[in-house]
């Protein structure tokens, strides 16, 4: 069973109106990979691997992870019979590898690109 000691979450915006989501992880008690992930409706692309560029109605936003980590765009509709297809939604995030033994400060910033 994969587990963690504590995983306190903060969330804020700043005085630039940037949405800034920080978990602090501590005590990592096996190797694993992470996952961070969110759902929009906004258009989505790679922007780096640890960069995504989301537009929506004329506006870019960048969804930027501070840990090394691969990003990634999938539907949000699984086809599981327990889950609401979503039309239009997508799950966008970022998959963190996490070592055993090692605390973590993960820091997810929405910021405005235009």
């Amino acid at each position: 069973m994969n587990s963690i000691s504590s995983v306190t979450r903060s969330v804020w915006c700043d005085g630039d109106d940037n949405l800034h989501v920080r978990d602090d992880i501590k005590g990592v008690s096996e190797s694993v990979v992470l996952t961070w992930n969110m759902l929009t409706e906004a258009n989505v692309v790679k922007a780096g691997e640890n960069r995504l560029l989301m537009s929506a109605e004329g506006k870019e936003m960048i969804l930027e992870c501070n840990l090394p980590c691969t990003s990634y765009i999938v539907t949000a509709t699984t086809g599981n019979s327990y889950d609401p297809a979503l039309p239009g939604v997508t799950r966008v995030g970022f998959k963190i590898p996490v070592e055993k033994g090692k605390d973590y400060d993960l820091k997810v910033t929405l910021k405005n690109n235009n």
